[in-house]
This record gives C-alpha cells, sequence and structure tokens, in this order.
C-alpha cells in the first residue's frame, strides 16, 4: 500500500548536487473526528505535527502507521480504515549527508474511540509530545508563530512548512471535514483530559486577580475610613476623608506590582485563550497573580485598619 499521488514538493536546494544522499521515508495519519483533526504538539518548542514517523526495516506503510500513531498520540488505529492520499517530497542539506530526501505519505485513518498512554521515546518525551484535536486553522496558526522564532531549527522549519501546506491542502480538498463540532476548543487525546473543559480556567483566575488589584486601593480607603488609620511612627491617627485618602494612597503602593503581574497574566491568558491553546505556565502565572494581589491585598487592609 504505496499513496502514489504528489502532493507538493519542497526543495530548498541548499545542498551540493551529486553528493552523498541520505533516505528516511516516513507514515502519518489523518485522523478527523467532530470537525478536528489529532496532531501532536511539542509543548517545549510549540509547533504542531501529525502523528506518524518513519518506516522501520521492512514495515508496510500500514504497520510503520498504526505503530507510530499509537506511539505518539495512544489511538488504535483501525486497519481497515486506512486509505491513501498522497506523499509530499522534501529535499534539502542533512546533517550527516549532503542531501537529505524524504518521502511523507499520508493516509486518512479511524481510530478507536479510547486511547492509550503515549509510549515515547527520548526525544519525544523531552520534546513534550501532547496529542491534541485542533482545527487545522489553529494548527496552522501555532505552527505559523514557530516558523518566525529564532529557536526553529532548518530542518523543524522545513517540517513545519509541509505540515501547514498540508493542512491547507486538506482544508481545501476536504472542507466538509471540518465543518462539525464546536471548532472552538482544544482537547487533549488522553480519557478525559482536556483543555477546555469545567476545571481550572486561568482567563477567569486572572480576570479576578486582575479587579481584586484594581479594587484594591478602594478596599484600603474604605477600611481606613470605616476604622481611622494609627501611624506606625508617630501613634498618631486620622479619620474621616483623611483617614480614606491615607488608605487610598497606601492601597495604590500596595496596587502597583499586584496590577503589573495580574496585568501580564491576563494578557498571555487571553492569549491562549484566542489561540485555543492552554500552556502550563500561563496556569502558574495566573495562581501566583491571586496570590499576590490577595497577599497585598489583606497586607494592606491590615495596615490600614
Amino acid at each position: 500500500m504505496i499513496a502514489v499521488r504528489l502532493l507538493f514538493e519542497i526543495d530548498k536546494q541548499d545542498y551540493i548536487p551529486g553528493g552523498t544522499v541520505g533516505r528516511r521515508p516516513s507514515v502519518r495519519g489523518i485522523i478527523v473526528r467532530q470537525g478536528k483533526i489529532a496532531m501532536i504538539r511539542s509543548l517545549r518548542d510549540d509547533y504542531c505535527k501529525l502523528p506518524g514517523g518513519g518506516i522501520d526495516g521492512d514495515e508496510t506503510h500500514a504497520e510503520t502507521l498504526i505503530r507510530e500513531v499509537h506511539e505518539e498520540s495512544g489511538l488504535r488505529v483501525i486497519p481497515e480504515s486506512i486509505r491513501e492520499w498522497g506523499f509530499v517530497r522534501r529535499i534539502q542539506k542533512g546533517w550527516h549527508e549532503d542531501i537529505f530526501i524524504q518521502e511523507n505519505y499520508y493516509y486518512f485513518c479511524d481510530a478507536e474511540d479510547t486511547a492509550d498512554a503515549q509510549s515515547l521515546d527520548a526525544y519525544e518525551a523531552a520534546a513534550q509530545f501532547t496529542p491534541e484535536w485542533v482545527t487545522p486553522a489553529q494548527a496552522i496558526a501555532v505552527n505559523e508563530r514557530a516558523r518566525s522564532s529564532t529557536n526553529s531549527d532548518r530542518h523543524r522549519s522545513v517540517m513545519i512548512e509541509r505540515e501547514n501546506r498540508v493542512l491547507r491542502l486538506l482544508s481545501e480538498e476536504y472542507p466538509a471535514l471540518f465543518t462539525e463540532g464546536d471548532g472552538g476548543t482544544v482537547k487533549q487525546i488522553s480519557g478525559t483530559a482536556t483543555h477546555s473543559g469545567n476545571g481550572f480556567r486561568p482567563l477567569t483566575v486572572s480576570i479576578i486577580a486582575t479587579v481584586c488589584a484594581l479594587l484594591l486601593p478602594l478596599a484600603c480607603g474604605l477600611s481606613c475610613l470605616l476604622f481611622g488609620f494609627d501611624s506606625p511612627t508617630d501613634g498618631g491617627s486620622v479619620s474621616g476623608t483623611d483617614a480614606f485618602a491615607v488608605g487610598l494612597l497606601l492601597g495604590m503602593l500596595f496596587a502597583g506590582p499586584a496590577a503589573v503581574v495580574s496585568l501580564i497574566s491576563l494578557a498571555m491568558s487571553l492569549r491562549d485563550r484566542r489561540e485555543a491553546v492552554q500552556k502550563p505556565a500561563v496556569k502558574s502565572l495566573s495562581l501566583i497573580a491571586l496570590g499576590i494581589t490577595l497577599f497585598f491585598l489583606y497586607e494592606a487592609c491590615r495596615i490600614s485598619g
């Protein structure tokens, strides 16, 4: 079973013709479910690719497809569902050879409803490969950002270019495949784990932290207005509008750092929401922002009260 249609060719022409040649054919799966496609995302390097990998030994394309998809995503491909789509030829200067040529064969297939645990090699584990259900547009957006990064090496850049062209071609040739479902969430392929369920939401936490930080001066002012303000230096006290003014000033001093952290967390959470992703660092930052804000709120009210 070999896909015979050439989808397109990427020839970087950055090599010396007639030099040593290295080949590494690969097979990749196209699994679409409810308007989303199964992709493997590197959380470390922040790019997406279709599940699949190189052909080992005398493996058939079907055997490689089943093995690679299961290793990277945990999905069990249904053998009878495999059907060819086409292949992409990639030619560029290799790492160890003068010319690197790779035929990437793409197959449509279906998978069982439940997924197993991943079985990643050392490189894949270090790159934090994570299987996700996304729309082609979401995966393309992630990859475009990765391509513009200075950390993207030339081989990864070509791989990202290939996957984005494949995703665009899929969307053009099979638009009906990607019109189902909600289209707005990114779901991990693993049991009930999901990026957009009823669990912890960084955006909500960031909004709460930001609102608390902005209200902190008012809270301190009201505290001083109600209970007065005792100076920690000379023991004197003020009340009424003077105490309210002192509380506002004290609250603004505490609100400054809390507001900065909260607004950064809010901006990053809004970006993740717009791009339909959720990064662990943003989750942590939103909790830190809320913690800092509540701490400063407590301290300001304690001192002013």
